[in-house]
C-alpha cells in the first residue's frame, strides 16, 4: 500500500532523538478493514515565550506553560481586580485579557490626640500623622 509521513502539528516539536514516522496503509486483520500503520511520533508542546502579565500588582503561574495549556493571571497581595485565563497558542504566545488591579486603600485610623492625613491611602502610599494641636 501507499505511505505517508506523520510529524507535530504547529506548536508541538518532537522529542530529542525522533524523528517523522512513516505510516502505511494496510490491511489490519484485527477489524477486517485498511487503516494507517506505524508508530506515533513523540511531539512535545512548545513553551510559550511572549506576552505574559508583568507589574508588581500582578500574580500569575504561568511560567513554564506550553501549547494548549492555560494559567491564571490574578492581582497581587495589597492590589485588587479581576481574575483571567490566559491560553498559550502555537504562536508562543499568551492569549487572553491580563488582569487589571488597582492598590487597595487602607482604611482611617482614629487615635486620639492624634492628626493625620491618612485618608484613602493605597498600598505602599505614604501619609503623616501627628500630635493633635
Amino acid at each position: 500500500g501507499s505511505s505517508c509521513s506523520v510529524g507535530c502539528s504547529t506548536g508541538y516539536s518532537l522529542e530529542a532523538d525522533w524523528s517523522t514516522q512513516l505510516w502505511h496503509c494496510a490491511w489490519d486483520a484485527a477489524v477486517g478493514e485498511v487503516s494507517l500503520q506505524g508508530n506515533l511520533p513523540q511531539c512535545n508542546p512548545v513553551p510559550c515565550e511572549y506576552n505574559f502579565p508583568s507589574g508588581v500588582e500582578i500574580a500569575h503561574n504561568c511560567a513554564g506553560i506550553a501549547t494548549d495549556e492555560t494559567c491564571t493571571s490574578t492581582c497581587a497581595a495589597g492590589y485588587e481586580g479581576d481574575v483571567q485565563t490566559l491560553t498559550c497558542h502555537d504562536d508562543k504566545t499568551l492569549h487572553g485579557n491580563h488582569s487589571q488591579c488597582s492598590a487597595r486603600l487602607c482604611p482611617s485610623r482614629l487615635i486620639a490626640n492624634v492628626a493625620d492625613d491618612c485618608s484613602e491611602v493605597p498600598f505602599r502610599g505614604t501619609c503623616f500623622a501627628m500630635c493633635a494641636a
